[in-house]
């Protein structure tokens, strides 16, 4: 026969080891969670500083763009002057319109024009042609 001793102990052992069973379970479970979840966390600590990253180089390649964006075209030269008319020029000036009349030249006034160039180049005249 054994000891009522020794099988007070291992009944009490395997009580002991029967009741405590349920709450270590529990805490495996709450430490496996709580791990997960930092990692959880730290993930997104990573990528969102990551993401900040890539927001400062954006930002940086934009200010780039901006600031050696087109440049501006270079000044044209200035017109070369026209011939001034021969005579007297009258302007009228109506909205946004400009009409530049050619008026007669001024009586003895030089129109700067002979009629020797016109015969050389072969030029005819009215006077020159006969209307039959």
């Amino acid at each position: 026969m054994v000891n009522s001793q020794v099988t007070d102990a291992v009944t009490q052992t395997n009580v002991t080891v029967l009741g405590e069973s349920p709450s270590q379970s529990m805490g495996l479970v709450y430490q496996s969670m709580a791990q997960s979840i930092s990692l959880l966390m730290q993930n997104g600590v990573s990528t969102q500083g990551g993401m900040q990253q890539i927001n400062a180089a954006v930002i940086a390649t934009a200010c780039r763009e901006i600031m050696a964006g087109p440049q501006p075209a270079p000044p044209r030269p200035a017109p070369a002057p026209e011939q001034a008319p021969q005579g007297n020029v009258v302007i009228d000036y109506r909205g946004d319109t400009t009409i530049a009349e050619l008026v007669a030249p001024a009586p003895g006034a030089s129109t700067g024009t002979s009629p020797e160039p016109k015969e050389e180049l072969g030029v005819k005249t009215s006077e020159d042609v006969e209307i039959t």
